[in-house]
C-alpha cells in the first residue's frame, strides 16, 4: 500500500510529463536515510579529500593551469560544478566534464565513498538525461583506476527515487544510478541492483562546460535545469508554465548560457513561483535597464521592489522609454538608500538620465511634452510614496523631488503671474508644488489661485476666456449660459442657478482624442450663476471654484495608479492639492 501511495505521488508530480509506471513499479520506494544534497566548491572538496589515496587516480583530470586540456586526454573535470550527496551509509561527489571532442550525450565523474572504500566512476549518459519528464535514461559506467578505465559489464540507468519528506506527503526526489537488465535497455524494470554498491549510487547529473551536445540538442539548458531545486523543476514542468520554459530556453540560447544569464534565470523561476501574475519576459527590464552590479543585486534581493517596478513596466498607457526612465531612477534611489550611499546619487547615470529627460520636456510648452512630464512625475510619485518610512520620504524630497522642483521653477517656462499665466502654468504649479513668494496665500496648505473680478487680474485673460468658452455637453459653461439666457427670455429677470459639468466617460473619450490643458486642470466642476436686470439688459455673474489634486489628475489612468489627494508640503512633495476660483461678469441683452 505504501509503495502504491508513493507511486501515485510520483505520477501526480509528473502528470504533465507522461509518467510511466514501468520506470518505477519494481523499485523499493523506501526513503533513503539521512539524504542530503548540496553544491560545494572545489576548495571544499580538496580540503575534505586531500588524504584520500584513491583521489590520486583522478588528479590528472583536473584543470591544468597551463592548458585547458592536456594533449594526452580527451576530457577534464569541470571544477565549477560539484554536487556532494550524503546518506547514512555513503557519500558521492558529482562533477561535470569538459569534453575535448564531440560525444553523444554527456559524461560525469562520480566519486563514491562507502565504508572506507572509494571508487571513481566515469558515467556516460549517451542519450542525455530527461530533466523535464524525469524518466529513466541509459548510463554507462567506467571505473577510473590509476592507469586505465575499466568498462563495466553491468548495465545501468539513472532514475529518480524518493529521498526525503514522503512521510509528510511532500516527497523530495533525487537521481540514482542503478543496475538494470541489459536486455531491457534503459526503460525496463530491472532489479534493485547495486549501481556500484548496495542501494544504488546517488548522483546529480551535470552537463559540463564547453560541451557540444548531450543528445537532446540543448546541453546548456540541461545545465540550467540542473541548477534548479526539485520544487523549481516541478513548477517549471507544469503545462501552464510551458511558455515560461520556452522563453527561458530562447533567452539562454541567445545569451550563450553565460553565468549571469543562468543565475538570472534561476532567480526568475523562484520569483515567478511566488508571483503568478507575471511571466519571464516581464522581468527582462532588469537586464535591459543599465543597472550596475549593486543595483541588480538589490533588485534580485528585494521582491517587493521588483513588484513595484513590474507594475510600472507593465503599464500600457505610457511608452517604454518613459517607464524605464522612471524605473531606473526608482531602483537607483532604493539601492543607494539601502547601501547608505545617497551622497553619490546625483552622480548616478540613471539619475542624470531622468533629469535630462525632464529638462528636455520642460523646454517645450506643447501638450505632448507636458503630458510626458506628468507621466514621469506621477509614476515616480506613485512608486516613491509607497514607503511609509519617514526618513526615506525625507530623502526622496531632499535629494530628488526638491532639486527637480528648482529646475522646473528656474527653467523660464513657468509663469507664476496670475495675470498672464496659462492653463499649463496652473498644472505645473500644482504638480511641482511651486510657490510664488509674493503670493499672499498660505504657501503650503491653502494655496488658492484667484482669477477674474475678485483678484487684481484684468478681465479677458486667457484663463478666463478659455473657461468662458468651454462647450462640452450639459453643465459646461457654454451650456449653462444658454440655459440662463432661456430663463431670462422666459420672464425670469432675477435668479440664481448652479450647474455641474461631469468629466464622465464620454468626456474622457473626447479628451483622449483632443486633449487640452483646461479640461485636464478642471475635471468636473460647478458653475454658480446669478443674474439681475439692469434697465433693458441683464448682468450675469459667473463663479467657479475648483480643486486640483491627485484624485482628479489620475482619472482615466490604470486603476493601480489612481492616487488620493494630499496636502501640499506633506509626504512626497508632488501634487499637493490647490484651489482655483474663476469669476467674471457678462452683460446680456435679449
Amino acid at each position: 500500500m505504501k509503495k502504491l501511495f508513493y507511486l501515485l505521488i510520483l505520477c501526480f508530480i509528473n502528470i504533465i510529463s507522461s509518467c510511466s509506471t514501468e520506470d518505477f513499479i519494481d523499485k523499493d520506494f523506501n526513503e533513503k536515510s539521512n539524504w542530503e544534497s548540496k553544491k560545494i566548491s572545489f576548495k571544499e572538496f580538496i580540503d575534505t579529500e586531500k588524504n584520500n589515496l584513491t583521489f590520486k587516480n583522478i588528479e590528472k583530470y583536473f584543470p591544468n593551469s597551463k592548458s585547458s586540456f592536456p594533449d594526452s586526454l580527451d576530457w577534464e573535470i569541470d571544477t565549477t560544478a560539484i554536487t556532494k550527496i550524503s546518506t547514512e551509509n555513503l557519500t558521492t561527489y558529482t562533477f561535470g566534464i569538459k569534453e575535448r571532442n564531440n560525444i553523444e550525450g554527456f559524461r560525469n565523474l562520480v566519486i563514491r565513498k562507502e565504508k572506507n572504500k572509494t571508487i571513481n566512476y566515469l558515467v556516460h549518459y549517451p542519450n542525455g538525461v530527461d530533466f523535464i519528464n524525469k524518466s529513466s535514461s541509459k548510463a554507462i559506467l567506467d571505473i577510473i583506476d590509476s592507469n586505465f578505465l575499466s568498462r563495466s559489464v553491468v548495465c545501468y540507468k539513472v532514475v529518480m527515487v524518493p529521498v526525503s519528506g514522503c512521510s509528510s506527503g511532500t516527497c523530495e526526489w533525487g537521481w540514482y544510478l542503478e543496475e538494470t537488465d541489459c536486455g531491457s535497455g534503459s526503460g525496463g524494470g530491472g532489479g534493485g541492483g547495486s549501481g556500484g554498491g548496495s542501494g544504488g549510487t546517488p548522483t546529480s547529473p551535470t552537463p559540463g562546460g564547453d560541451q557540444p551536445s548531450d543528445g537532446d540538442g540543448a546541453p546548456s539548458f540541461n545545465t540550467f535545469l540542473n541548477m534548479l531545486t526539485q520544487q523549481q523543476l516541478v513548477w517549471l514542468s507544469k503545462t501552464e508554465n510551458s511558455s515560461t520554459r520556452n522563453s527561458i530556453y530562447n533567452y539562454l540560447n541567445n545569451e550563450g548560457y553565460h553565468e549571469d544569464a543562468l543565475m538570472f534565470s534561476v532567480w526568475a523561476i523562484e520569483y515567478l513561483m511566488n508571483n503568478s501574475n507575471y511571466i519571464f519576459n516581464d522581468l527582462l527590464w532588469i537586464l535591459n535597464i543599465d543597472f550596475d552590479y549593486l543595483e541588480k543585486e538589490y533588485v534580485m534581493s528585494n521582491p517587493l521592489t521588483v513588484d513595484t517596478a513590474n507594475k510600472i513596466m507593465k503599464r500600457n498607457d505610457i511608452d517604454y522609454t518613459t517607464k524605464s526612465t522612471i524605473t531606473g531612477l526608482f531602483i537607483a534611489f532604493e539601492t543607494a538608500y539601502e547601501n547608505q550611499a545617497l551622497n553619490t546619487l546625483h552622480e548616478n547615470p540613471l539619475y542624470i538620465y531622468f533629469l535630462n529627460e525632464l529638462k528636455k520636456y520642460l523646454s517645450s510648452v506643447s501638450y505632448n511634452a507636458t503630458a510626458k512630464i506628468f507621466s514621469l512625475m506621477h509614476t515616480l510619485y506613485w512608486a516613491a510614496s509607497k514607503s511609509t518610512e519617514q526618513n526615506k520620504i525625507n530623502s526622496w524630497n531632499l535629494l530628488v523631488i526638491d532639486p527637480f522642483r528648482d529646475v522646473v521653477k528656474n527653467n523660464g517656462n513657468i509663469n507664476m503671474n496670475t495675470e498672464t499665466m496659462s492653463w499649463r502654468d496652473i498644472i505645473m504649479i500644482w504638480l511641482f508644488e511651486l510657490v510664488n513668494n509674493n503670493n499672499n496665500n498660505n504657501a503650503s496648505r491653502e494655496f488658492v489661485l484667484n482669477f477674474g473680478i475678485s483678484s487684481n487680474v484684468v478681465k479677458g485673460t486667457s484663463i478666463i476666456e478659455g473657461i468662458k468658452n468651454h462647450n462640452n455637453g450639459n453643465g459646461s459653461v457654454s451650456q449653462a449660459r444658454t440655459e440662463v439666457h432661456n430663463k431670462i427670455k422666459g420672464g425670469i429677470s432675477n435668479g440664481n442657478e448652479s450647474f455641474f459639468w461631469h468629466f464622465n466617460t464620454q468626456a474622457l473619450s473626447n479628451f483622449i482624442s483632443n486633449p487640452n490643458y483646461m479640461e485636464f486642470t478642471l475635471g468636473s466642476y460647478n458653475t454658480n450663476i446669478n443674474w439681475n436686470s439692469i434697465q433693458n439688459s441683464y448682468s450675469i455673474n459667473f463663479n467657479i471654484k475648483n480643486i486640483t489634486g491627485w484624485n482628479s489628475a489620475t482619472r482615466g489612468v490604470q486603476g493601480t495608479f489612481i492616487i488620493p489627494n494630499k496636502e501640499r508640503g506633506q509626504g512626497i512633495h508632488l501634487g499637493g492639492t490647490i484651489a482655483e476660483t474663476f469669476k467674471w461678469a457678462e452683460t446680456y441683452t435679449p
